[in-house]
């Protein structure tokens, strides 16, 4: 059981290298000693609530330490942990809490008290986070790992849904050890190797940092700060050697004035991208300035565990556009599907269709979808709306949606739910969304009554906007026109659309 052996392995260093650092943050160490006598605090402060194995247990935190520490005494609990995010407005906060039934809440007491979510049956933990650093004992005591469990999900993550709600994501032990498993393998984790811990705790490339560098002994470099997030520059230089990011912190990191010199980063090992297009310029990028340098190019939906494609690149290597996702990592099928539901043979392409041990087996939380089913020959499968490309050799190319599913930011959102909080402002008649891939933002293209005053309009579209949507879905623009366009069968009309705006800035 890979929760088992996740937790013994944490447990030994402590025991027989109490000192080695396992997370850093700003200008604190935790040791491995220090983070299983923090955890035991915390799950003791869980079972004095009631948390119990199937709980669920969300995960008010920013990513740090303490988070992580949480998050291993939610799991202890036999519970699952499900990242709440600290900057969502608060009313799509709720409905995340409400469709995942927590039992119980931890964050800081001064970011708990901000949340004015109402429940009888949800218990809140306020950490005071110095006084808990404070009362670390030394050596541990032994980790309690008599109710861990491989029977509930390890965690949920809530994604953008089509209905206007978040869609909960319920992956297991199971799924993540495969993973860990190939990470493990095919980068030659080391015990002296550093994550970068910088992705949110909501965004599924946070489980690497989570799970494999404590399974292997490693540390984690953590960027708590949201400067050090926006532009991790400097965190790179503390000797990091692991990276798993979107491509977009090419440009962030290359900005800096200090790598504009011939060689930077030397002691970094792997650069893993996942979540965003990868162009070949951005590989330049990096393996210029790091001869050492492997870089690695995943593909893969929360639905399927991290990643489930990848395409590695060796020192020297020759990449050119368009970058491929690679191969199916072992244990994981891919095949593709024509409009006619028939298989692909050979070159071509079709939907893209994931099946093998990482995908979820319990498909989405609390939500039938025939978008999962087992599969006789492959197992567990999911269809993943992802149209890929496969060439003579095999390789997989990422090409676009067959739906109204976007990547801003490396996160995946639905068009459908920034449409559906903002079509019930007063005087919108129709509204649909359109996304700007390369500057990255969305716009709102809507019509307005006759009545109503448009600046108004725009500005109470705003308002919603703040009030039900995460930064990252909030429309950088909004555009009225006399008519959304849509086509005969009532849908949106996104090209027409398109155009009208285009006609609009020129």
């Amino acid at each position: 059981m890979f929760v088992h052996d996740f937790f013994m392995s944490i447990a030994s260093i402590a025991a027989q290298d109490p000192n080695r650092p396992a997370l850093r943050e700003g200008d604190r160490t935790l040791s491995y000693a220090e983070l299983v006598s923090l955890m035991s605090m915390l799950r003791a402060q869980l079972k004095d609530v009631g948390v119990e194995p199937g709980d669920r247990v969300g995960i008010y935190l920013t990513n740090s330490a303490m988070a992580y520490a949480a998050i291993f005494a939610s799991i202890l609990c036999g519970a699952t942990y499900v990242p709440l995010a600290t900057d969502d407005p608060e009313a799509r906060l709720r409905q995340v809490m409400e469709e995942a039934q927590l039992k119980a809440v931890v964050g800081l007491q001064a970011s708990l008290n901000q949340l004015h979510f109402q429940s009888t049956t949800t218990a809140r933990i306020e950490l005071d986070e110095e006084a808990l650093l404070r009362q670390i004992t030394l050596p541990p005591p032994p980790l309690d790992l008599s109710e861990l469990t491989e029977t509930v999900p390890l965690y949920i993550l809530f994604t953008s849904g089509s209905t206007g709600r978040p869609k909960g994501v319920p992956i297991d032990s199971l799924n993540v050890g495969e993973f860990s498993n190939w990470a493990r393998d095919h980068l030659k984790i080391l015990s002296s190797d550093v994550f970068l811990g910088l992705t949110r705790l909501t965004f599924d490339l946070s489980v690497f940092n989570i799970f494999l560098p404590m399974w292997c002994g490693a540390s984690v470099q953590i960027a708590r700060q949201v400067i050090e997030q926006m532009n991790p520059t400097r965190l790179l230089e503390k000797g990091v050697t692991v990276v798993l990011t979107v491509p977009r912190i090419t440009g962030l990191v290359f900005d800096e004035q200090i790598v504009q010199e011939p060689k930077c980063f030397p002691r970094l090992r792997h650069l893993l991208f996942c979540g965003e297009q990868l162009f070949a310029a951005q590989v330049h990028q990096w393996m210029t300035r790091n001869p050492r340098l492997y870089v690695h190019n995943c593909y893969g939906p929360t639905e399927a565990t991290v990643a489930c494609t990848c395409q590695s690149f060796a020192p020297g290597d020759i990449v050119a556009d368009p970058v491929s996702i690679g191969r199916a990592l072992p244990g994981q099928h891919m095949e593709l599907v024509l409009e006619n539901g028939s298989l692909l043979d050979g070159a071509g392409q079709g939907e893209l269709v994931i099946s093998g041990s990482q995908v979820s087996r319990f498909g989405y939380w609390r939500t039938a979808s025939n978008r999962f089913f087992d599969d006789p020959k492959n197992g567990r499968s999911f269809r993943s709306g992802d149209i890929v490309r496969r060439d003579d050799q095999g390789l997989l190319y990422w090409l676009t949606r067959i739906d109204d599913q976007i990547k801003i930011k490396g996160y995946r959102v639905d068009l459908g739910e920034i449409e559906q909080a903002l079509s019930n402002v007063d005087g919108v008649r129709d509204l649909i969304c359109l996304f700007d891939s390369e500057r990255q933002v969305v716009i709102a293209v809507y019509s307005a009554g006759k009545n109503s005053d448009r600046g108004g309009v725009d500005s109470a579209l705003r308002s919603q906007a703040e009030r039900f949507l995460p930064v990252y879905m909030r429309p950088s623009q909004f555009v009225a026109v006399d008519e959304v366009p849509r086509t005969r069968n009532g849908k949106a009309d996104r090209r027409a659309a398109q155009a009208l705006v285009e006609r609009r800035v020129l």
